[in-house]
């Protein structure tokens, strides 16, 4: 009876930990992975884009934002190719399942091997 009760108990707890679906990190984890790969956002203020779950503006000219779903980045990804700084080739956007960086191309060079990810655009490169 105690064995049993001792099982019914671990599974219990166990599916607690069980997520519904895929996480997404904070924005502020996803900030601070970014600092930590050499990135420069010391200083950012929140603000809303429709597609993203979180978006920061780095005081530096950086955007970090976090998605919940691969239309979400989709949608963010389109938004930035008609910007004109991504247009103009003097940003460049590096995104993952559930994020997008977009900064100046300097930077972004030097954060991809920490971070993973891989430039956005059409065709998975920039435009």
């Amino acid at each position: 009876m105690m064995k049993t009760l001792s099982i019914g108990v671990l599974v219990f707890m166990l599916a607690g930990c069980v997520s519904s679906g895929p996480q997404v990190a904070p924005i502020d984890e996803l900030r601070a992975q970014f600092i930590a790969a050499g990135g420069d956002c010391a200083d950012a203020t929140a603000f809303e884009l429709d597609a993203a779950l979180e978006s920061i503006r780095c005081v530096n000219g950086a955007v970090l934002h976090t998605v919940e779903s691969e239309a979400d980045r989709t949608a963010i990804v389109d938004y930035y190719l008609e910007s004109e700084r991504v247009r103009a080739r003097t940003h460049v956007m590096l995104g993952a399942e559930r994020w997008i960086i977009v900064d100046k191309i300097a930077t972004i060079v030097v954060v991809m091997p920490k971070l993973g990810g891989i430039i956005q655009g059409r065709n998975g490169a920039n435009p």
